[in-house]
């Protein structure tokens, strides 16, 4: 159960990185703001990422409170994103 939750919050977490990735590496994809502003929260969260995808990537062989911690971890990320992008954030069963 506890991985299932973290690969839900993970492929939520995932569609926020490829985009801020995508905006930071192309001036076309985003405005000067909006680049900066993922630029800023990848280079922020940059170890905290790269610790929630290690998890999941050897979630099989984690305790689940592990997977708890890491799942959290994500949730919080994700909060931070929404909260200072202006986004909208996706409610269960979005497809994004």
């Amino acid at each position: 159960m506890a991985q299932v939750a973290l690969d839900d919050t993970w492929r939520k977490l995932a569609v926020v990185v490829d985009k801020a990735k995508a905006a930071t590496e192309d001036p076309d994809v985003a405005p000067p703001q909006e680049r900066e502003l993922y630029q800023r929260w990848l280079s922020t969260f940059n170890e905290e990422l790269a610790a929630i995808q290690t998890v999941h990537d050897a979630a099989s062989s984690l305790r689940a409170d592990d997977l708890r911690v890491a799942r959290d971890t994500a949730e919080k990320l994700l909060d931070a994103f929404y909260s200072v992008s202006g986004e909208q954030v996706p409610r269960p069963g979005d497809e994004r």
